[in-house]
């Protein structure tokens, strides 16, 4: 998913498409009967695209991540480091909300860094993931991914019993 997540957005940037919103309110990870699962990225009611002499700045606060260091109604912020900021917070949430995940913790922590000059751009995200992904093992890889409130029973039931209700 995390993957797909970078990939969309690095198209975007690719295209001087810009977001320009956190889309965290979709619920991923919940329930699905068929493999392999394709994401999709959706809700561009605040998405611009930007002609190639545009300057990529944009003044005021927007999305739903208030977070943003740079976002200012004075000075304006680059919205393509914006989206990346945007972006690695949903992956510092998924990482505090499920299991298995602290691997994408550092990633995440570069996507928002608070210095959007020390930022990873979209390209650098997707570089820096396909790197650290090319590191796992096959263990890692199929390590299930659990909700943090998904109670012990459950997990056992999966884990062990291999009970293949969707929980």
């Amino acid at each position: 998913m995390v993957e797909q997540f970078l990939e969309c957005l690095e198209f975007l940037h690719d295209h001087n498409i810009t977001h320009r919103t956190r889309p965290w309110n979709y619920e991923w990870l919940e329930r699905w009967t068929v493999r392999p699962v394709r994401y999709y990225l959706i809700d561009f009611g605040l998405s611009r695209e930007l002609d190639l002499k545009d300057d990529p700045g944009f003044l005021g606060v927007w999305g739903q991540d208030k977070t943003v260091p740079e976002m200012s109604e004075t000075i304006p912020a680059n919205t393509f480091k914006v989206d990346v900021y945007h972006f690695g917070n949903v992956i510092k949430r998924l990482t505090k909300q499920y299991t298995g995940l602290k691997i994408l913790k550092s990633l995440a922590n570069k996507m928002t860094n608070p210095d959007p000059l020390k930022r990873l751009t979209a390209h650098e995200a997707m570089k820096a993931f396909q790197h650290r992904k090319s590191k796992w093992t096959a263990r890692t890889m199929k390590r299930r991914v659990w909700r943090r409130t998904t109670p012990f029973i459950d997990r056992f039931m999966v884990k062990y019993r291999n009970f293949n209700a969707i929980i």
